[in-house]
């Protein structure tokens, strides 16, 4: 073995023993293996070469047989995109966990297994991270645009011009995140009402029909619900709202008669 292919190795290892799962940067390599910055971008290009690590996010990396490891991970557990029995929504969520940021799938997204919806998927990611959760969705094998931040002139422009209709949206804020991604119905609902009544998505306002067959089809808690229509400033629009429902009329109706 010559001694360059050794030292590689050697450096491999060393990077391993340190990161394991973990993310790592040029710096953070500079820094492990006493490596000069033009050394280290040298060596990060030549571990990217050698598919030995993947870029996941901008100046971040990772072992690449960790993305393998995780993603077998992801398909005994029956949630690979693969598997034709598994949601898509439920492979995306399993995967992000890979990189221990605070998210939460939600909106028309999260419901949309039970009621026919447009093929949008809206994830919250904490501040500061959506570029890193597109480079990472990009790397994954979707047939989604992702997209962060868009106007919905900008998605209405993607359909109609470019022929797009499969989109990632990615919007910041801190609306109760979790390292899991796990959403709530009534956290889902609320989001949902807001993307659409405040305009972010070029869809048929479908509220009313869509929380008709949420109190028809599930147990929903309303008291969490307007708990967090009031965190987002919309509490006396959902009130108004249930005041339309048609489940609510009826029962409301054979009240009345009885």
């Amino acid at each position: 073995m010559s001694g360059e292919k050794r030292e590689s190795q050697l450096r491999e290892s060393k990077l391993k023993e340190v990161f394991g799962s973990e993310h790592f940067t040029e710096l953070d390599l500079s820094r492990v293996l006493n490596l000069s910055q033009s050394t280290a971008h040298y060596t990060t290009h030549k571990l990217l070469t050698q598919k030995k690590i993947a870029r996941i996010a901008k100046g971040r990396y990772v072992f690449h047989d960790e993305i393998t490891k995780r993603n077998k991970e992801i398909y005994e557990k029956g949630v690979y995109e693969k598997d034709l029995n598994a949601p898509l929504i439920k492979y995306i969520q399993t995967s992000l966990l890979f990189l221990h940021k605070k998210f939460r799938i939600t909106s028309a997204s999260f419901f949309k297994r039970s009621y026919p919806l447009s093929n949008y998927i809206i994830i919250y990611v904490e501040k500061g991270a959506s570029e890193q959760f597109s480079s990472y969705l990009s790397s994954l094998p979707l047939k989604f645009v992702v997209l962060v931040e868009p106007k919905i002139e900008d998605i209405a422009l993607l359909i109609d011009k470019a022929n797009l209709h499969n989109f990632i949206i990615l919007r910041e804020n801190n609306y109760s995140l979790s390292e899991t991604g796990e959403c709530s119905l009534e956290n889902a609902f609320v989001d949902y009402y807001f993307e659409i009544t405040r305009k972010k998505l070029p869809v048929e306002n479908k509220t009313e029909e869509i929380l008709d067959y949420l109190l028809m089809h599930n147990s929903l808690n309303i008291t969490s619900l307007l708990r967090y229509a009031k965190e987002r400033g919309i509490k006396k629009e959902i009130e108004a709202l249930f005041s339309n429902i048609k489940i609510l009329k009826k029962e409301g109706d054979n009240n009345e008669q009885k």
